[in-house]
């Protein structure tokens, strides 16, 4: 465990979290954090003020959702919209996404390469041997000869440059972890989204359809006025063209849906001409839940990329002590046993060895490198700041999201009861010739409108909190 991880759990059993002194627990752990990152660097504290609390808060969901606890975010989130379809995309998406298997393998590389960088530690061992024969005129017989060696090398790491790369090595693997686990936290959040995009567009193409069912309705109605002469083609003509109209949504929305089924089959690791979705939970019975956001410094421990950022920075570090020591004298130590046979005669030789190499002139080259891995450490440690600027950027993001997709989505329920009405008395009055046929029109574009928002205000909410749960680091913490 890191160690800017082990302050953080440090600072919970001291101070209870979301106390009043959460504000100031967030302020000394960040500053002692970023300090001890950048243990070495030139320049004065590296100090980030976190806030105490979020600006925005889930007040409509928490008001609607009294009977239920928040939700955790440290769970596998998914599961709290209560969707047996979305829990299996989920899995089918952790076991076949091919982004992940890509980050499966990065992975092995980076434990790999710490493999490589251990056995720098170690002395090493090396068997060689050899066999000759010659003849001569004056010794017409052939003299055979053979000699065998076992020679052993160790490096004294008296200045700490092999330990250092490793230590960046093992920091680069645990970097890369943390990226991966990251990577999880987006496909199962990209699958989700689309998932719910699926049933809201299934909803809107059924608004769409229903609304052609009142258009043919009308224009049944406007053409027989028209046979009558009760009516002008002027009548006709519009609701020949808003009958046109409103057929031509329905494919627009089929365009959508294909392409969506298309993308989330590429997230869960299959081709699009074989996937379908097996079983879809109906818009209203998705559970919406509130979510329990904590205090803004818990996103140090809950967010796999702030991690990643972290053991990135320890890489940094370790590296600037790697180039430090490679201003310092080398010292290896070397030892053989050699055995030889000439025509008969064997002989056994035991040697020792050591040497010394130290940098006098490279023109420069150990000083540029150092300069280079302390730059690269500055520069890690200001998009470490960014991170986990962003990171708080992204929940009061969806923190205002969700209530304004709740205050919205109350608002466009009434416009769309209220647009049903007036549609119904703008057809009455039309059929008894107390209204003109624009009266009908407007106020069947305002319902189309009004339920078709209604429709994708429930997508907005439910996907700010898809948004909500990936902001908090959703389902992973950084544990001991």
């Amino acid at each position: 465990m890191s160690w800017l991880s082990a302050s953080i759990f440090s600072a919970r059993g001291a101070v209870p979290i979301g106390s009043r002194h959460a504000g100031r627990l967030a302020r000394a752990t960040v500053a002692l954090a970023l300090g001890c990152a950048a243990c070495g660097a030139t320049g004065g504290a590296y100090s980030l003020d976190i806030p105490a609390h979020y600006r925005a808060s889930d007040s409509a969901s928490s008001e609607r959702d009294t009977a239920r606890e928040p939700a955790s975010p440290d769970t596998e989130w998914w599961q709290t919209f209560r969707s047996p379809e979305l829990d299996r995309l989920v899995a089918r998406g952790m076991r076949a996404n091919q982004d992940l298997e890509a980050g499966v393998a990065r992975v092995a590389q980076a434990r790999a390469a710490v493999g490589i960088d251990r056995s720098a530690l170690l002395p090493q061992l090396g068997l060689s041997g050899s066999g000759s024969g010659e003849r001569t005129q004056r010794t017409p017989t052939w003299r055979d000869s053979a000699s065998s060696g076992l020679g052993v090398s160790y490096e004294l790491d008296l200045f700490g440059a092999n330990r250092n790369t490793m230590a960046g090595s093992e920091a680069a693997l645990e970097s890369d972890v943390f990226n991966q686990r990251a990577l999880a936290l987006a496909v199962q959040g990209d699958i989700a989204e689309a998932y719910f995009s699926d049933l809201v567009l299934q909803e809107r193409i059924e608004v769409a359809r229903e609304n052609l069912r009142a258009s043919e309705q009308v224009f049944e109605l406007v053409t027989r006025r028209h046979a009558e002469g009760a009516t002008s083609g002027l009548d006709h003509a519009r609701q020949t063209s808003a009958l046109a109209s409103a057929r031509a949504r329905i494919p627009a929305l089929e365009l959508q849906i294909a392409q969506n089924q298309h993308a989330l089959a590429v997230l869960v690791g299959e081709s699009p001409q074989r996937f379908e979705l097996s079983a879809r939970t109906a818009l209203g019975d998705v559970v919406v839940p509130s979510v329990g956001t904590g205090v803004p410094s818990q996103l140090l421990t809950r967010r796999p990329d702030l991690a990643s950022s972290e053991a990135a920075l320890r890489a940094a570090n370790a590296d600037i002590a790697v180039a430090r020591a490679a201003f310092l004298p080398r010292i290896d130590l070397g030892g053989a046993l050699t055995g030889a046979a000439l025509t008969g005669a064997s002989d056994l030789v035991t040697s020792l060895s050591a040497g010394l190499a130290a940098p006098i002139f490279n023109g420069g080259r150990l000083r540029a490198e150092l300069t280079r891995t302390r730059e690269r450490r500055e520069e890690l440690l200001a998009s470490y700041r960014g991170d986990i600027l962003t990171a708080l950027r992204e929940v009061e993001d969806a923190l205002v999201a969700i209530r304004v997709a709740d205050e919205r989505g109350a608002s466009l329920q009434i416009a769309a009861s209220e647009a049903q009405r007036a549609f119904d008395l703008a057809r009455v009055r039309y059929r008894e010739g107390a209204a003109d046929l624009l009266s009908v029109l407007d106020a069947q574009q305002q319902l189309l409108d009004a339920s078709d928002g209604r429709v994708q205000a429930k997508l907005d909410r439910i996907i700010a909190s898809v948004r909500l749960f990936r902001a908090l680091g959703g389902g992973w913490e950084q544990r001991t």
